[in-house]
Order: structure tokens, then C-alpha cells, then sequence
């Protein structure tokens, strides 16, 4: 849904993602409260399909940002989007707001009670207007149920790329995060997401890249010296960016990732025990199976279940 006065990358950029031959033939409607419309940045746009009584099946909304947002909201255009936005968002299967699109949201009321973001020179706008919803600085996107909002402009293509990771899987979203010369980051905070998806809603350029090392060898002797000098860093002050920005150690952080890459390695059967253990960097199955039992909750067998037999070579590993 294009607003008046649309940012024409808070457009291009979802689009370009979305609408990627990988995705499978994606197909987009561009829609407005009128047929024409000029962007903040003087380009004219011709031909938008008008805003639908009923949305199709299986749609996914997505309120693009625009220049002037408060002026449109206290405008009866802006109110009738709003209106009709809170009617629709009812009927769509995922809805998301790029950038200052979360403030449409807010004039909608979807956003009580729901964790949402913006660009930062709007924070405070957004929380005026959005007094019951949680209002989440230095992220790059949330989600709350089937809504999703991002911040800055750029950041609309990290939500979408991670949403192609979430339903076309990791690696289609990192195709189209290559063919498009995109840096992929990724959001974390759900434990029910991939590994590889997981502590990445942070913009320290630094350690994502530094992520990026460990989840491409996860299997190397890595410390946290190793993983300082890796990112020209000293080991307190890496540790300490870990910890506000991931929330967690380095260590903790290589363990987790190393027991997503060992549950891979045994659903996909052919392995030991061991020889997962040495793929991933541990010494032992043993080793492993402690690490398995801090994070999981139980041993590799109960975690994989009987479709996918965990064997060991070692009796005594068991």
C-alpha cells in the first residue's frame, strides 16, 4: 500500500527482495487511494490498482513509509487509509510496515499491546500515538504475531530477507541477499528460529560479520582470543559487545551454534556420535552430549527422535 508522498526505497527495496525469480513467481499489486500519486523524492507513479474491498487469499500486506507522515495521518486521506488499513490487516495473512509505516499502523490501532519500531527520528511520535504498544529502539525489526515493522529505510530489506528465509528457507533468502549485493542480516530473539536466523536483530556491522566467520566453520578450534583478533577486537571488549548486543557470551554463542549444526548433522544420518562431535568442533561425544543436555534439555536421542537413530562408536559415550 502506497501512501502520497511515498519513499520510493522503502518501495524498491521490499519489492526487489519479494519479487525475486527465486521466490517463485511472486506476484505484487501496487495499490493507493488514487490511481497517481508523486513520491517524496519527485517521481510520479501512474496506474495504482485502488484499495481492495476484500484482499485475496494467502496476501501479505505491506504499508510502505512516506515523506510528512504526520501531516497525511491528521489529513482525512490519511484517516480514510487508516480506516481502511485496520479493515484489511484483518484479512491478510502477514502484515508489515516499513519504516514510517508504522505510524499508518498506530492511526489503525494495530499496534496496542504489540512490540513494534520505526525510524529513529519518529520513536517518539510512534509512542505518542501508540501509548500501549512497546516501542523498541536500536533493532532493526520486529515481530509480533502476524505484524511486522521496521526502522530505518535500508531496514525494510533486512525484514523482507528474513522473511524469505522464514518461508522460503536460509538459502534462498541468501540468494537473493547475493544476486542483489545485499549484506544478509538476519533477526533473532525466537528460540523457534534456525540458528542462523537467531541474535541478529542488532546493526554492529562488526559482529555480524564476525557471526558470519563462525557459522561458515563452526568446527574450528575457535576462542574467544581467536575470535577477538578474527574482529580486531580485545577479548573484554568483544565479550562486552556480545552481551548488549546478542545478549549472551561468545562461548555461549559458539555453543549454541555448534549444537544447531550437530542436530543438522545427525537428522541427516551417516554420522556418529564422535564423528559429529569432531565436525563441530568438540573432542568428544561425550563433550557433546553434556553441551546437549545444558541447551536441550536431554541426549542427542530424545532431541532427534526415532526418525533420524543417533549411533555412537563408543559403548561408552552412550
Amino acid at each position: 500500500m502506497l501512501p502520497p508522498g511515498v519513499h520510493l526505497l522503502d518501495l524498491a527495496g521490499p519489492a526487489q527482495v519479494l519479487t525475486h525469480q527465486r521466490l517463485g513467481g511472486v506476484q505484487p499489486h501496487f495499490i493507493g487511494s488514487s490511481k497517481e500519486l508523486c513520491a517524496a523524492q519527485g517521481l510520479a507513479l501512474y496506474q495504482l490498482e485502488p484499495l481492495p474491498r476484500i484482499l485475496p487469499p494467502r496476501s501479505w500486506l505491506l504499508v510502505i513509509g512516506c515523506q510528512k507522515s504526520s501531516e497525511l495521518l491528521r489529513s482525512a486521506n490519511g484517516r480514510r487509509l487508516a480506516q481502511w488499513l485496520a479493515r484489511a490487516a484483518a484479512q491478510s495473512d502477514l502484515t508489515a510496515c516499513i519504516c514510517s509505516g508504522a505510524l499508518l499502523a498506530a492511526q489503525a490501532g494495530l499496534l496496542d499491546g504489540r512490540s513494534c519500531t520505526t525510524h529513529h527520528q519518529l520513536l517518539t511520535e510512534l509512542r505518542a500515538m501508540a501509548p500501549h504498544a512497546q516501542v523498541k529502539e536500536n533493532c532493526l525489526f520486529t515481530h509480533s504475531g502476524n505484524l511486522w515493522t521496521s526502522a530505518g529505510i535500508a531496514s525494510g530489506m533486512d525484514l523482507c530477507l528474513h522473511l524469505v528465509a522464514m518461508y522460503w528457507g536460509y538459502e534462498a533468502a541468501n540468494t537473493v541477499a547475493r544476486d542483489l549485493v545485499l549484506y544478509h542480516r538476519r533477526s533473532g530473539g525466537d528460540p523457534q528460529l534456525d540458528i542462523r536466523l537467531q541474535h541478529r536483530n542488532h546493526v554492529n556491522q562488526r559482529l555480524h560479520q564476525l557471526q558470519d566467520r563462525i557459522l561458515q566453520n563452526p568446527g574450528y578450534p575457535w576462542t574467544v582470543q581467536a575470535l577477538a583478533e578474527e574482529s580486531h577486537l580485545s577479548p573484554r571488549h568483544l565479550s562486552r559487545l556480545f552481551k548488549e548486543q546478542l545478549g549472551l557470551s561468545p562461548k555461549s554463542y559458539l555453543q549454541q551454534v555448534r549444537l544447531a549444526y550437530a542436530e543438522q548433522l545427525l537428522r541427516e544420518g551417516g554420522m556418529t556420535v564422535d564423528q559429529v562431535a569432531e565436525a563441530v568442533g568438540y573432542e568428544s561425544a561425550r563433550q557433546l552430549r553434556r553441551l546437549w543436555h545444558r541447551y536441550r534439555g536431554g541426549p542427542p536421542s530424545q532431541s532427534i527422535g526415532k526418525e533420524a537413530p543417533v549411533t555412537y562408536r563408543n559403548s561408552a559415550d552412550r
